[in-house]
């Protein structure tokens, strides 16, 4: 492994915005692409984007960790206690409600530190150890926004400000071991809400996460941050957005970005051919 770490990418946007299919170019780019996917239909997007765009999916390896929805048994549980226990008390359990879907995250933790194919079975290590022939991503943000909330408090409808905590520093030190971590090609794709500043009282457009107060602490994370964005059938990236906390990293400062990993990629290759050259010894 070189001393340089591949960069690490947030992808925001609007659901619709081809921000699961434009994976396919880190493959086009010649990296092998893993996919820890929360939602099932993710892998099934990228095989059906790379057979359109006649890309080779040999290198495409990927992991489903579901983030469970509750079972009917749990939402009589939660229901019952909501119909017979009052705001103060609800927020007052300790125990949270119907926490068994805690599991999935444990199971998303495992995922990581011991990648196991879904494609052919293979036992692929621990993600931060991959090379920068590597691309690592989790698809998305919002599954493990719920896996974090099931962990912490189940289907407790008010959690308290220390739960709310614990939930996010849950998803803040993952991110963070992550983006600092990892030697290979990082990419969280993540939905987006439009939060109100208080300083400002402007709105704008913020990850999708547990809690205003997390928010803004991810993207600092990242190198890169780019806002997905479809006007029609045209699909684009910008990291000149009015109102989005975007980084450029490699890429051009624009608001008409094609929607592709390679100037990524191509960036960190150059940066690499860079550090590769013998360095001048200045006598004194």
């Amino acid at each position: 492994m070189t001393p340089l770490r591949p960069p690490s990418t947030l992808l925001l946007g609007p659901a619709g915005t081809g921000k699961t299919t434009s994976l396919v170019t880190l493959l086009e780019s010649g990296l092998k692409l893993r996919l820890l996917a929360t939602e099932p239909s993710a892998p099934n997007r990228v095989l059906d984007e790379a057979r359109k765009r006649n890309i080779d999916t040999s290198g495409f390896d990927w992991q489903f960790v579901s983030p469970s929805p509750p079972s009917w048994d749990a939402l009589t549980q939660s229901a019952t206690i909501v119909n017979t226990l009052g705001l103060k008390e609800i927020a007052d359990m300790r125990g949270g409600i119907a926490k068994s879907d805690g599991k999935q995250w444990l199971a998303m933790l495992t995922s990581m530190a011991s990648f196991r194919s879904d494609r052919t079975g293979l036992l692929l290590g621990d993600v931060t150890e991959w090379g920068e022939d590597c691309a690592f991503a989790v698809d998305g943000l919002t599954g493990v926004n719920t896996m974090s909330r099931n962990l912490t408090v189940g289907l407790k409808p008010n959690p308290s400000p220390g739960e709310w905590g614990v939930m996010q520093g849950n998803i803040i030190n993952v991110l963070r071991k992550l983006c600092s971590d990892c030697h290979c090609f990082f990419v969280c794709i993540a939905h987006v809400e439009r939060e109100t500043n208080e300083l400002t009282g402007l709105s704008n457009i913020t990850v999708s996460t547990l809690g205003a107060k997390l928010a803004p602490k991810i993207p600092p994370e990242f190198s890169t941050v780019v806002l997905a964005k479809r006007e029609g059938a045209k699909f684009s990236w910008s990291t000149a957005a009015h109102g989005v906390d975007t980084k450029q990293g490699e890429l051009s400062f624009s608001d008409d970005l094609s929607p592709s990993f390679k100037p990524i990629v191509e960036g960190f290759r150059e940066r690499l051919k860079a550090a590769a050259q013998p360095a001048t010894v200045v006598q004194p």
